[in-house]
């Protein structure tokens, strides 16, 4: 399977929180790869990550970068 990276946070631009639950589900993979995927994104701060709810957001900073290309 391959994802591209805007692909993966298509789903995240509006910059609400999503569970990572419902993202797998669009992607028809395993929570384990939503998850793996969102901490590499979060180490180069596209997204946030929520451990404690298991959710995830598009970074707000990465979001307006997004919005004013």
């Amino acid at each position: 399977m391959c994802f591209t990276v805007d692909a993966i946070l298509e789903p995240l631009r509006d910059g609400m929180w999503h569970p990572l639950t419902v993202v797998s589900r669009v992607f028809s993979v395993s929570e384990a790869w939503v998850r793996e995927a969102m901490e590499f994104l979060a180490r180069f701060g596209f997204v946030d990550v929520d451990h404690t709810g298991g959710k995830v957001r598009l970074n707000p900073v990465f979001s307006k970068f997004l919005r004013d290309q």
